[in-house]
């Protein structure tokens, strides 16, 4: 039970801290330690299977993330807030299709990875006969923050209106085949 409770008040505080940021490091940063939150509520509960599952799709998704937000970040000179940037869906659209698929796969959606990590998360604790209602509704609450930072994200740094520096805007390139293929795979 301490485990479970100490958990919910990891994924609870990090969730509303994910609301009030602006910067990519510290988003990439909360929804890791959310996510962490998850497992040691999913380990309070004993469902072991579906923390090693849902540690390994997170850590993809979480890996795809960081390194397309990383690229962002160097391209604009180490720029970390989001409200300086913006409509880079022109000059950078692999790394808008790949921050897309790690924050689908994050929420959940279908035929993603984290859809079947979510599904275990969600159903396990009914299966196994234990009061989860506490569980479902921190859990609920995270992947509706998780899809506001998402919708946040993506529209800022990718359809907004651009706010960066001109002069670094233009000279924005899409990055090397290297980090393409190694997000691909």
């Amino acid at each position: 039970n301490i485990l479970l409770l100490l958990g919910s008040i990891i994924t609870f505080i990090f969730s509303i801290l994910l609301i009030l940021s602006y910067n990519l490091k510290k988003l990439i940063l909360y929804v890791t330690s959310a996510q962490f939150g998850i497992l040691i509520m999913l380990i309070g509960l004993k469902l072991y299977s579906a923390v090693v599952f849902h540690l390994y799709t997170s850590i993809i998704s979480l890996l795809i993330l960081t390194l397309s937000f990383g690229n962002i970040m160097s391209k604009l000179n180490n720029e970390q807030d989001i409200r300086k940037m913006g409509y880079l869906i022109i000059k950078c659209p692999y790394m808008f299709l790949f921050i897309l698929i790690g924050f689908l796969s994050l929420l959940g959606i279908p035929f993603f990875s984290g859809f079947y990590s979510n599904k275990l998360i969600f159903f396990e604790p009914s299966l196994i006969n234990i009061n989860s209602y506490f569980l479902m509704s921190i859990c609920y609450i995270y992947t509706f923050v998780i899809s506001y930072i998402s919708f946040k994200i993506i529209l800022i740094v990718f359809l907004g209106q651009n706010n960066c520096n001109i002069h670094l805007y233009n000279k924005i390139s899409e990055g090397s085949y290297y980090l393409k293929s190694i997000l691909f795979l």
